[in-house]
């Protein structure tokens, strides 16, 4: 019996031990399948801008194939419960592997490819919690760009929905979802939809304060306080607010600057209160820990002196900010702008020329350098130099129309197709002008640029170009896209105005 026995338990064993090694040479082989496709990737380590579209279907091929091993070595997993170790190793690489190529398809341009690769993933009950995040993420931005609100607001309740309480290891924020309630509360109120912002601002509060009353104080929660906060602002409820930012502190009690930042802001903007704001933005510049909050802090005292025409002091603190952070470049440029139109404000012509031709040569893709293109030519009119109004009113349309047409970056492209439009039809170009607007809207539709492109298309057929018919026919557009838009009671009473005349 013994020897039966001992047989026996032998026969399981070996069983046993050839199915483990079965499992984990299947999930080698996907491994295998990883890494090669990594390697490839590697060596077409080429800048993006180079790669062909066959670069990058040969890329998604392979990170494709990734995928094609997991399904062949495990064709019959049906979840996530009770799987092996090496199942899961297998189905995280194949989950890498599919946003990988999703990422891939994206920047070759096959958007729809993209989408349904991201839709697998978040309808396959074998993709882990973290695929399935960044899928609904990636598709939510994706539907955003396109325009496609309804759907991106979808994506992002899910996962506001699915990731509750938004943290990651226990005490810190997942920032993404953190900050999704905010992102679409300020959605509403960027396209002038004043009773759905307000609404989805106090949603917003709702979720923001469910976390702050639930959970003890980690980062986590003073992240939600600081976000609680800025709604609360948005509703205009100012010192509930600062009250708020006022228990935003780290484990030793120090306040943290971003919300020293925003209470400042909130003292000298909305609180009358602008000695507070001055003592706070100098304790930030003295003590702060923060280069974002620090930088902006000089950039707000400037502003204040030059509002007082303290025009030396204002350009001091500048310096002082060139000095302490010369690689902000988005501070430094908003800097630049403020010192170029502090000589303007003196009268300093030939110095203010100056400094706003330094803008667009070290920041050319910059919203402020947008902002110097469109105003330079009314700049020199309104000095009285016609000859280089002439030179800039031909530069400058060259210069916006280069970066709204080649940008690679999406919201500088946005920015200077919107700047196009405005500049074409500020100079008198009317047609041109309306032209430029439905460009937009084409390649950029449902955002709030689009909107106001459409609305002012309205105004250029009804106060410029006197066509009625073709101004009304583009009202009652508007108010069919853009039903809860802030400004739809003048866009109705101007409808009234040309249906009675």
């Amino acid at each position: 019996m013994n020897k039966i026995g001992i047989t026996f338990c032998l026969i399981i064993f070996l069983a046993l031990g050839c199915s483990g090694y079965e499992i984990e040479q299947k999930r080698y082989q996907v491994e295998k399948a990883y890494f090669e496709a990594e390697k490839l990737v590697d060596n077409h380590s080429v800048k993006p801008e180079l790669r062909t579209r066959d670069d990058y279907f040969l890329l998604v091929s392979a990170y494709m194939q990734v995928f094609n091993r997991f399904t062949e070595n495990f064709p019959n997993l049906t979840s996530l419960q009770n799987l092996s170790e090496p199942e899961v190793e297998a189905s995280n690489l194949a989950g890498k592997a599919l946003l990988s190529a999703s990422a891939l398809l994206l920047s070759a341009e096959s958007t729809d490819s993209a989408k349904k690769v991201l839709d697998f993933i978040i309808a396959s009950p074998v993709m882990l919690k973290q695929h399935r995040f960044d899928a609904l993420f990636a598709a939510g931005n994706i539907a955003e760009q396109q325009g496609n609100w309804p759907s991106a607001e979808n994506f992002y309740l899910q996962l506001l929905k699915e990731y509750y309480p938004p943290v990651v290891r226990g005490i810190l924020p997942n920032t993404n979802v953190m900050e999704l309630p905010k992102k679409i509360a300020e959605h509403y109120a960027d396209a002038n939809e004043r009773d759905e912002a307000l609404k989805r601002a106090r949603w917003s509060i709702d979720y923001y304060e469910g976390i702050v009353d639930s959970f003890p104080k980690v980062p986590m929660t003073m992240m939600a306080t600081r976000l609680l906060a800025e709604m609360y602002s948005a509703v205009g409820e100012y010192q509930t607010s600062v009250n708020l930012l006022a228990t935003v502190v780290d484990s030793t009690g120090r306040q943290f600057d971003p919300a020293r930042s925003m209470m400042a802001d909130l003292y000298l903007t909305r609180l009358n209160r602008s000695d507070e704001a001055i003592r706070i933005y100098n304790e930030i510049i003295n003590d702060g820990n923060d280069s974002l909050s620090i930088a902006t802090a000089y950039v707000k005292l400037a502003t204040l002196s030059f509002s007082n025409e303290k025009f030396q002091e204002g350009r001091n603190h500048l310096e002082n900010l060139r000095q302490r952070f010369p690689r902000l470049a988005n501070i430094q440029a908003e800097a630049q702008m403020l010192k170029a139109r502090s000589f303007e404000s003196e009268q300093n012509n030939e110095r203010a020329r100056q400094e706003y031709v330094a803008l667009l040569n070290e920041f050319p893709g910059s919203v402020q350098a947008l902002e110097v293109l469109a105003y330079l030519p009314e700049y020199f009119r309104k000095i009285g130099q016609p000859g280089l109004e002439k030179e800039w009113l031909r530069r400058s349309e060259q210069e916006i129309r280069k970066l709204a047409e080649g940008n690679v970056n999406r919201r500088i492209g946005l920015q200077a197709a919107s700047y196009l439009g405005t500049f074409l039809q500020r100079n008198n170009r009317h047609e041109d002008a309306i032209i430029q607007f439905e460009t937009l809207i084409k390649q950029y539709p449902k955002t709030p640029q689009a909107a106001e492109a459409l609305y002012k298309i309205g105004f250029i057929y009804l106060k410029d170009l006197n066509n009625s018919a073709k101004a009304l026919e583009t009202f009652q557009e508007f108010l069919k896209q853009y039903p809860n838009s802030g400004v739809r009671p003048s866009v109705e009473a101007e409808v009234r105005k040309i249906e009675k005349s």
